[in-house]
């Protein structure tokens, strides 16, 4: 196995230690933190790779989605504040 892709840590950390970006994911809630206001836009895709679920807005710095209405299972999320783009994968309970 390639050492570089070995000592990368999953996207969920990466995304958590973005310096323009903070992103946590807990009890179905996903809690974003950014360095300034700016427009957000998050889209959520199921693992074939269709778009279930897109919001797009305005946050302030601090922004929670709740996605309890989601089916369980395991999504890609691209959360995208200005021009600073992250991509994690979330388990929804």
């Amino acid at each position: 196995m390639n050492q570089a892709l070995a000592k990368r840590p999953p996207p969920l950390e990466i995304a958590r230690n973005a310096g323009a970006l903070k992103v946590a994911f807990a009890q179905n809630e996903l809690m974003l933190t950014t360095a300034a206001a700016s427009e957000l836009k998050i889209f959520i895709f199921d693992m074939q790779g269709y778009l279930k679920k897109e919001y797009r807005g305005y946050s302030n710095g601090s922004h929670n989605l709740s996605l309890n209405q989601m089916n369980r299972g395991s999504y890609i999320t691209r959360v995208i504040p200005g021009n600073c783009v992250q991509t994690l994968r979330i388990n929804v309970q």
